[in-house]
């Protein structure tokens, strides 16, 4: 599970530096969620910014064709839940097992990517292989290093929008930026610390850089760090850190001169989405969705093996059944960096296409012990705890949670993610998939199953 709830704000870059910085905000969200709070805010037309908030792809260990006994009612054409459970488990035991950790950066996603492919291409379903290269901030973006009587170092988030580069210069604090609050003498190759409010970020960054800054930084005016995006593109480095960093910035300038240090590098890296495809009988489309890719040094078991074994189950599942619309199941890349591989299957698709999409169903961290949750369209929502109820499985409406589906939701396209509501090993070597809920994920693949029908499938 990768990322918050989000809106393309005008005159803000929606790219994938953004998107990381945005990524790299969930590990606030965690903690939040492990209490169970789960809240978005949004400041202003001109700048996205997230506070603490909630964030959260796997495979199949051999297909098989289903032979047993049907389930009465909605799900009918499914084996049992135990079975379709012990299958999906095992496809999650073979993914962590034989590829392990799941990173973009590594090439360790690409490797996953292949073996997603094998699976659906073993089931007869149209697949295809769809390349896209992204821009990151480099990890180098995330700290700063100070020197002076108590020489530390602080985790910084890079604004969107910031300018690229490797700073050092003494540190200065100018208060709000404002520019009443400009030195005489100016900011000439200085590191402006500045205190978040009042003024938009774009124009604190611009009256520190006229005077001279040759770098931004800009602390929180409340409890704990923030990320932020500027309206323009920026002319010196920016970055946001925490309130409590910076107050401790301001009194180590207090016992001195303070020298502080940092660098915004990007590197560029290709990913990939995995699209299978059944065509059916009608014009519409109906895409099941979930990411495989995970942030380093975890296999992620839940975060997000769980989702990739449960489409990859219920792709075998349903690949001998007719439908009056397309089934079109996609293994996306790169959501850990920012939900880059569905923003780019998305964009990728004109008008017409887009149009065509009827509903997204999203996969992501299904294995918490713990009650299924939905999350989305309200609409899809109603249906799936409907059918929940018909098939005897447990599910409840959460709370927002930041993953691929919302990039359908924004562009107006029906969406609903099933997850875990408990995050505690999200993006931690302790996301195993011994933790995972093998029931849970019988119980995703009964309720989406029987969701697909109330769509109007065909039995």
């Amino acid at each position: 599970m990768g990322t918050l709830f989000h809106r393309r704000e005008r005159n803000v870059q929606g790219g994938a530096p953004g998107r990381l910085a945005w990524v790299l905000g969930c590990w606030l969200v965690i903690l939040v969620a492990v209490a169970g709070s789960v809240a978005c805010l949004r400041s202003g037309p001109s700048l996205r910014e997230l506070s603490p908030l909630a964030t959260a792809t796997p495979t199949v260990a051999r297909m098989a064709t289903a032979t047993d006994a049907p389930v009465p009612g909605a799900a009918a054409t499914l084996t049992p839940a135990t079975t379709v459970a012990d299958r999906a488990y095992g496809l999650l035991l073979d993914l962590t097992r034989r590829i392990g950790a799941r990173d973009t950066e590594s090439g360790q996603e690409a490797k996953a990517a292949r073996y997603i492919a094998e699976q659906f291409r073993a089931l007869g379903y149209d697949v295809s292989v769809q390349e896209f290269a992204s821009s990151i901030y480099t990890r180098e973006s995330f700290r700063l290093q100070v020197a002076g009587p108590e020489p530390r170092s602080f985790e910084v988030e890079p604004f969107q929008g910031t300018a690229v580069g490797q700073v050092a210069g003494s540190l200065v604090f100018v208060g709000l930026a404002r520019a009443q609050d400009i030195p005489a003498e100016g900011l000439t190759g200085k590191v402006a610390l500045i205190e978040r409010g009042e003024v938009q970020f774009t124009d604190k960054m611009l009256n520190v850089a006229r005077a001279g800054a040759v770098a931004a930084v800009i602390f929180n005016n409340q409890a704990g760090p923030f990320l932020g995006a500027l309206r323009d593109t920026s002319v010196i480095p920016a970055v946001s850190m925490s309130r409590e960093d910076g107050l401790a910035l301001r009194e180590l300038l207090k016992a001195g001169s303070v020298g502080a240090e940092f660098q915004v590098g990007m590197q560029s890296l290709k990913s990939q989405n995995v699209i299978a495809e059944k065509s059916g009988t009608g014009d519409r489309v109906v895409i099941l969705g979930a990411h495989y890719d995970t942030v380093p040094g975890t296999v992620g078991g839940n975060d997000n093996g769980s989702g990739t074994a449960v489409i990859l189950t219920l792709a075998q599942e349903l690949v001998g059944r007719s439908f009056p619309f397309t089934l079109r199941f996609i293994a996306f890349g790169a959501e850990e960096l920012g939900l880059l591989g569905s923003s780019h299957y998305l964009d990728s698709l004109p008008p017409e296409e887009r149009a065509r999409i009827a509903a997204m169903l999203n996969f992501d961290a299904l294995g918490a012990p713990i009650a299924l949750a939905v999350s989305g369209d309200q609409s899809l929502i109603g249906l799936a705890l409907e059918q929940a109820g018909k098939v005897s499985v447990k599910l409840t409406a959460g709370a927002r949670v930041p993953s691929d589906h919302l990039v359908f939701e924004e562009a107006g396209i029906p969406a609903v993610i099933f997850h875990t509501p408990d995050f505690r090993f999200i993006h931690t070597p302790e996301d195993r998939p011994e933790l995972v809920s093998k029931e849970n994920l019988g119980d995703a693949i009964k309720v989406a199953a029987a969701l697909l029908e109330a769509l109007k499938v065909s039995p």
